[in-house]
């Protein structure tokens, strides 16, 4: 009886185990994810997840619009088949375009051809939608993954993007919001905001502030693949 409590309490710290670490925003067992950069520069990367969307796209382009700075949106296989009009005004505008995933599940517990098709999906719809040569780099869903996607995504050469800032995981008002961002902004931060759903979304509803307030700071902002050009520490993939 002993014996059977006691591997049912390794196989449970086993499962916890792999539970909170597919759940790391800073750590991945092998190939490349990056959350921010190490850099002399006050500059950082504003990133935007989901969508594209017919209602809070243009809203949020506009806002960046009128402060001049491009962004980088990692959207969905989905959204984009729904909505490729909102994706095509993302690139004209300049702004840099990363995978989300086809349908926006969790990356654990499938299948090698599963997670392929997710990312590779995804990607020719993109490029279908007018994004020319740049680089596609992915976002896993919910940040969930273990081995499966890790190792799909160095047989396709793509980085794993993450953040170091996602205020609206952990607050939820506009101003705890703003509070959260420009408290835990630093150079070379990846900050990921969530504003594609929703009329009365509070993430958007505070972008502006949040821009302004970091620009008071005297940070700038870049897309993703500028930032990583600005690292101290070259960035290397296994």
């Amino acid at each position: 009886m002993k014996k059977i409590l006691l591997t049912i309490l390794i196989i449970l710290g086993i499962l916890t185990g792999l539970f909170q670490l597919s759940k790391s925003r800073s750590f991945q067992i092998f190939w490349g994810m990056i959350n921010n950069i190490q850099t002399d520069k006050n500059i950082v990367a504003l990133t935007f997840d989901d969508g594209p969307t017919s209602g809070n796209t243009q809203k949020i382009l506009d806002i960046l619009k009128n402060h001049k700075i491009q962004a980088t949106f990692f959207v969905i296989g989905e959204e984009i088949e729904k909505n490729t009009g909102e994706l095509q005004k993302i690139i004209s505008d300049g702004n840099q375009v990363g995978n989300h995933s086809y349908s926006h599940q969790r990356m654990v517990l499938k299948s090698p051809s599963w997670v392929r098709n997710e990312i590779q999906k995804t990607d020719d719809l993109i490029r279908a939608a007018g994004y020319g040569s740049g680089e596609i780099y992915f976002r896993t869903p919910y940040g969930k993954r273990l081995l499966i996607t890790p190792y799909i995504l160095r047989s396709m050469k793509k980085a794993n993007i993450f953040f170091d800032v996602e205020p609206d995981t952990y607050v939820t008002s506009s101003g705890d919001i703003l509070n959260y961002t420009l408290e835990k902004t630093h150079s070379g931060s990846i900050i990921l905001i969530h504003a594609m759903y929703g009329e009365d979304n509070q993430s958007l509803a505070v972008l502006e502030s949040i821009i302004t307030g970091l620009q008071e700071r005297g940070f700038s902002f870049v897309a993703v693949d500028q930032l990583l050009e600005q690292t101290n520490t070259p960035i290397k993939f296994r």
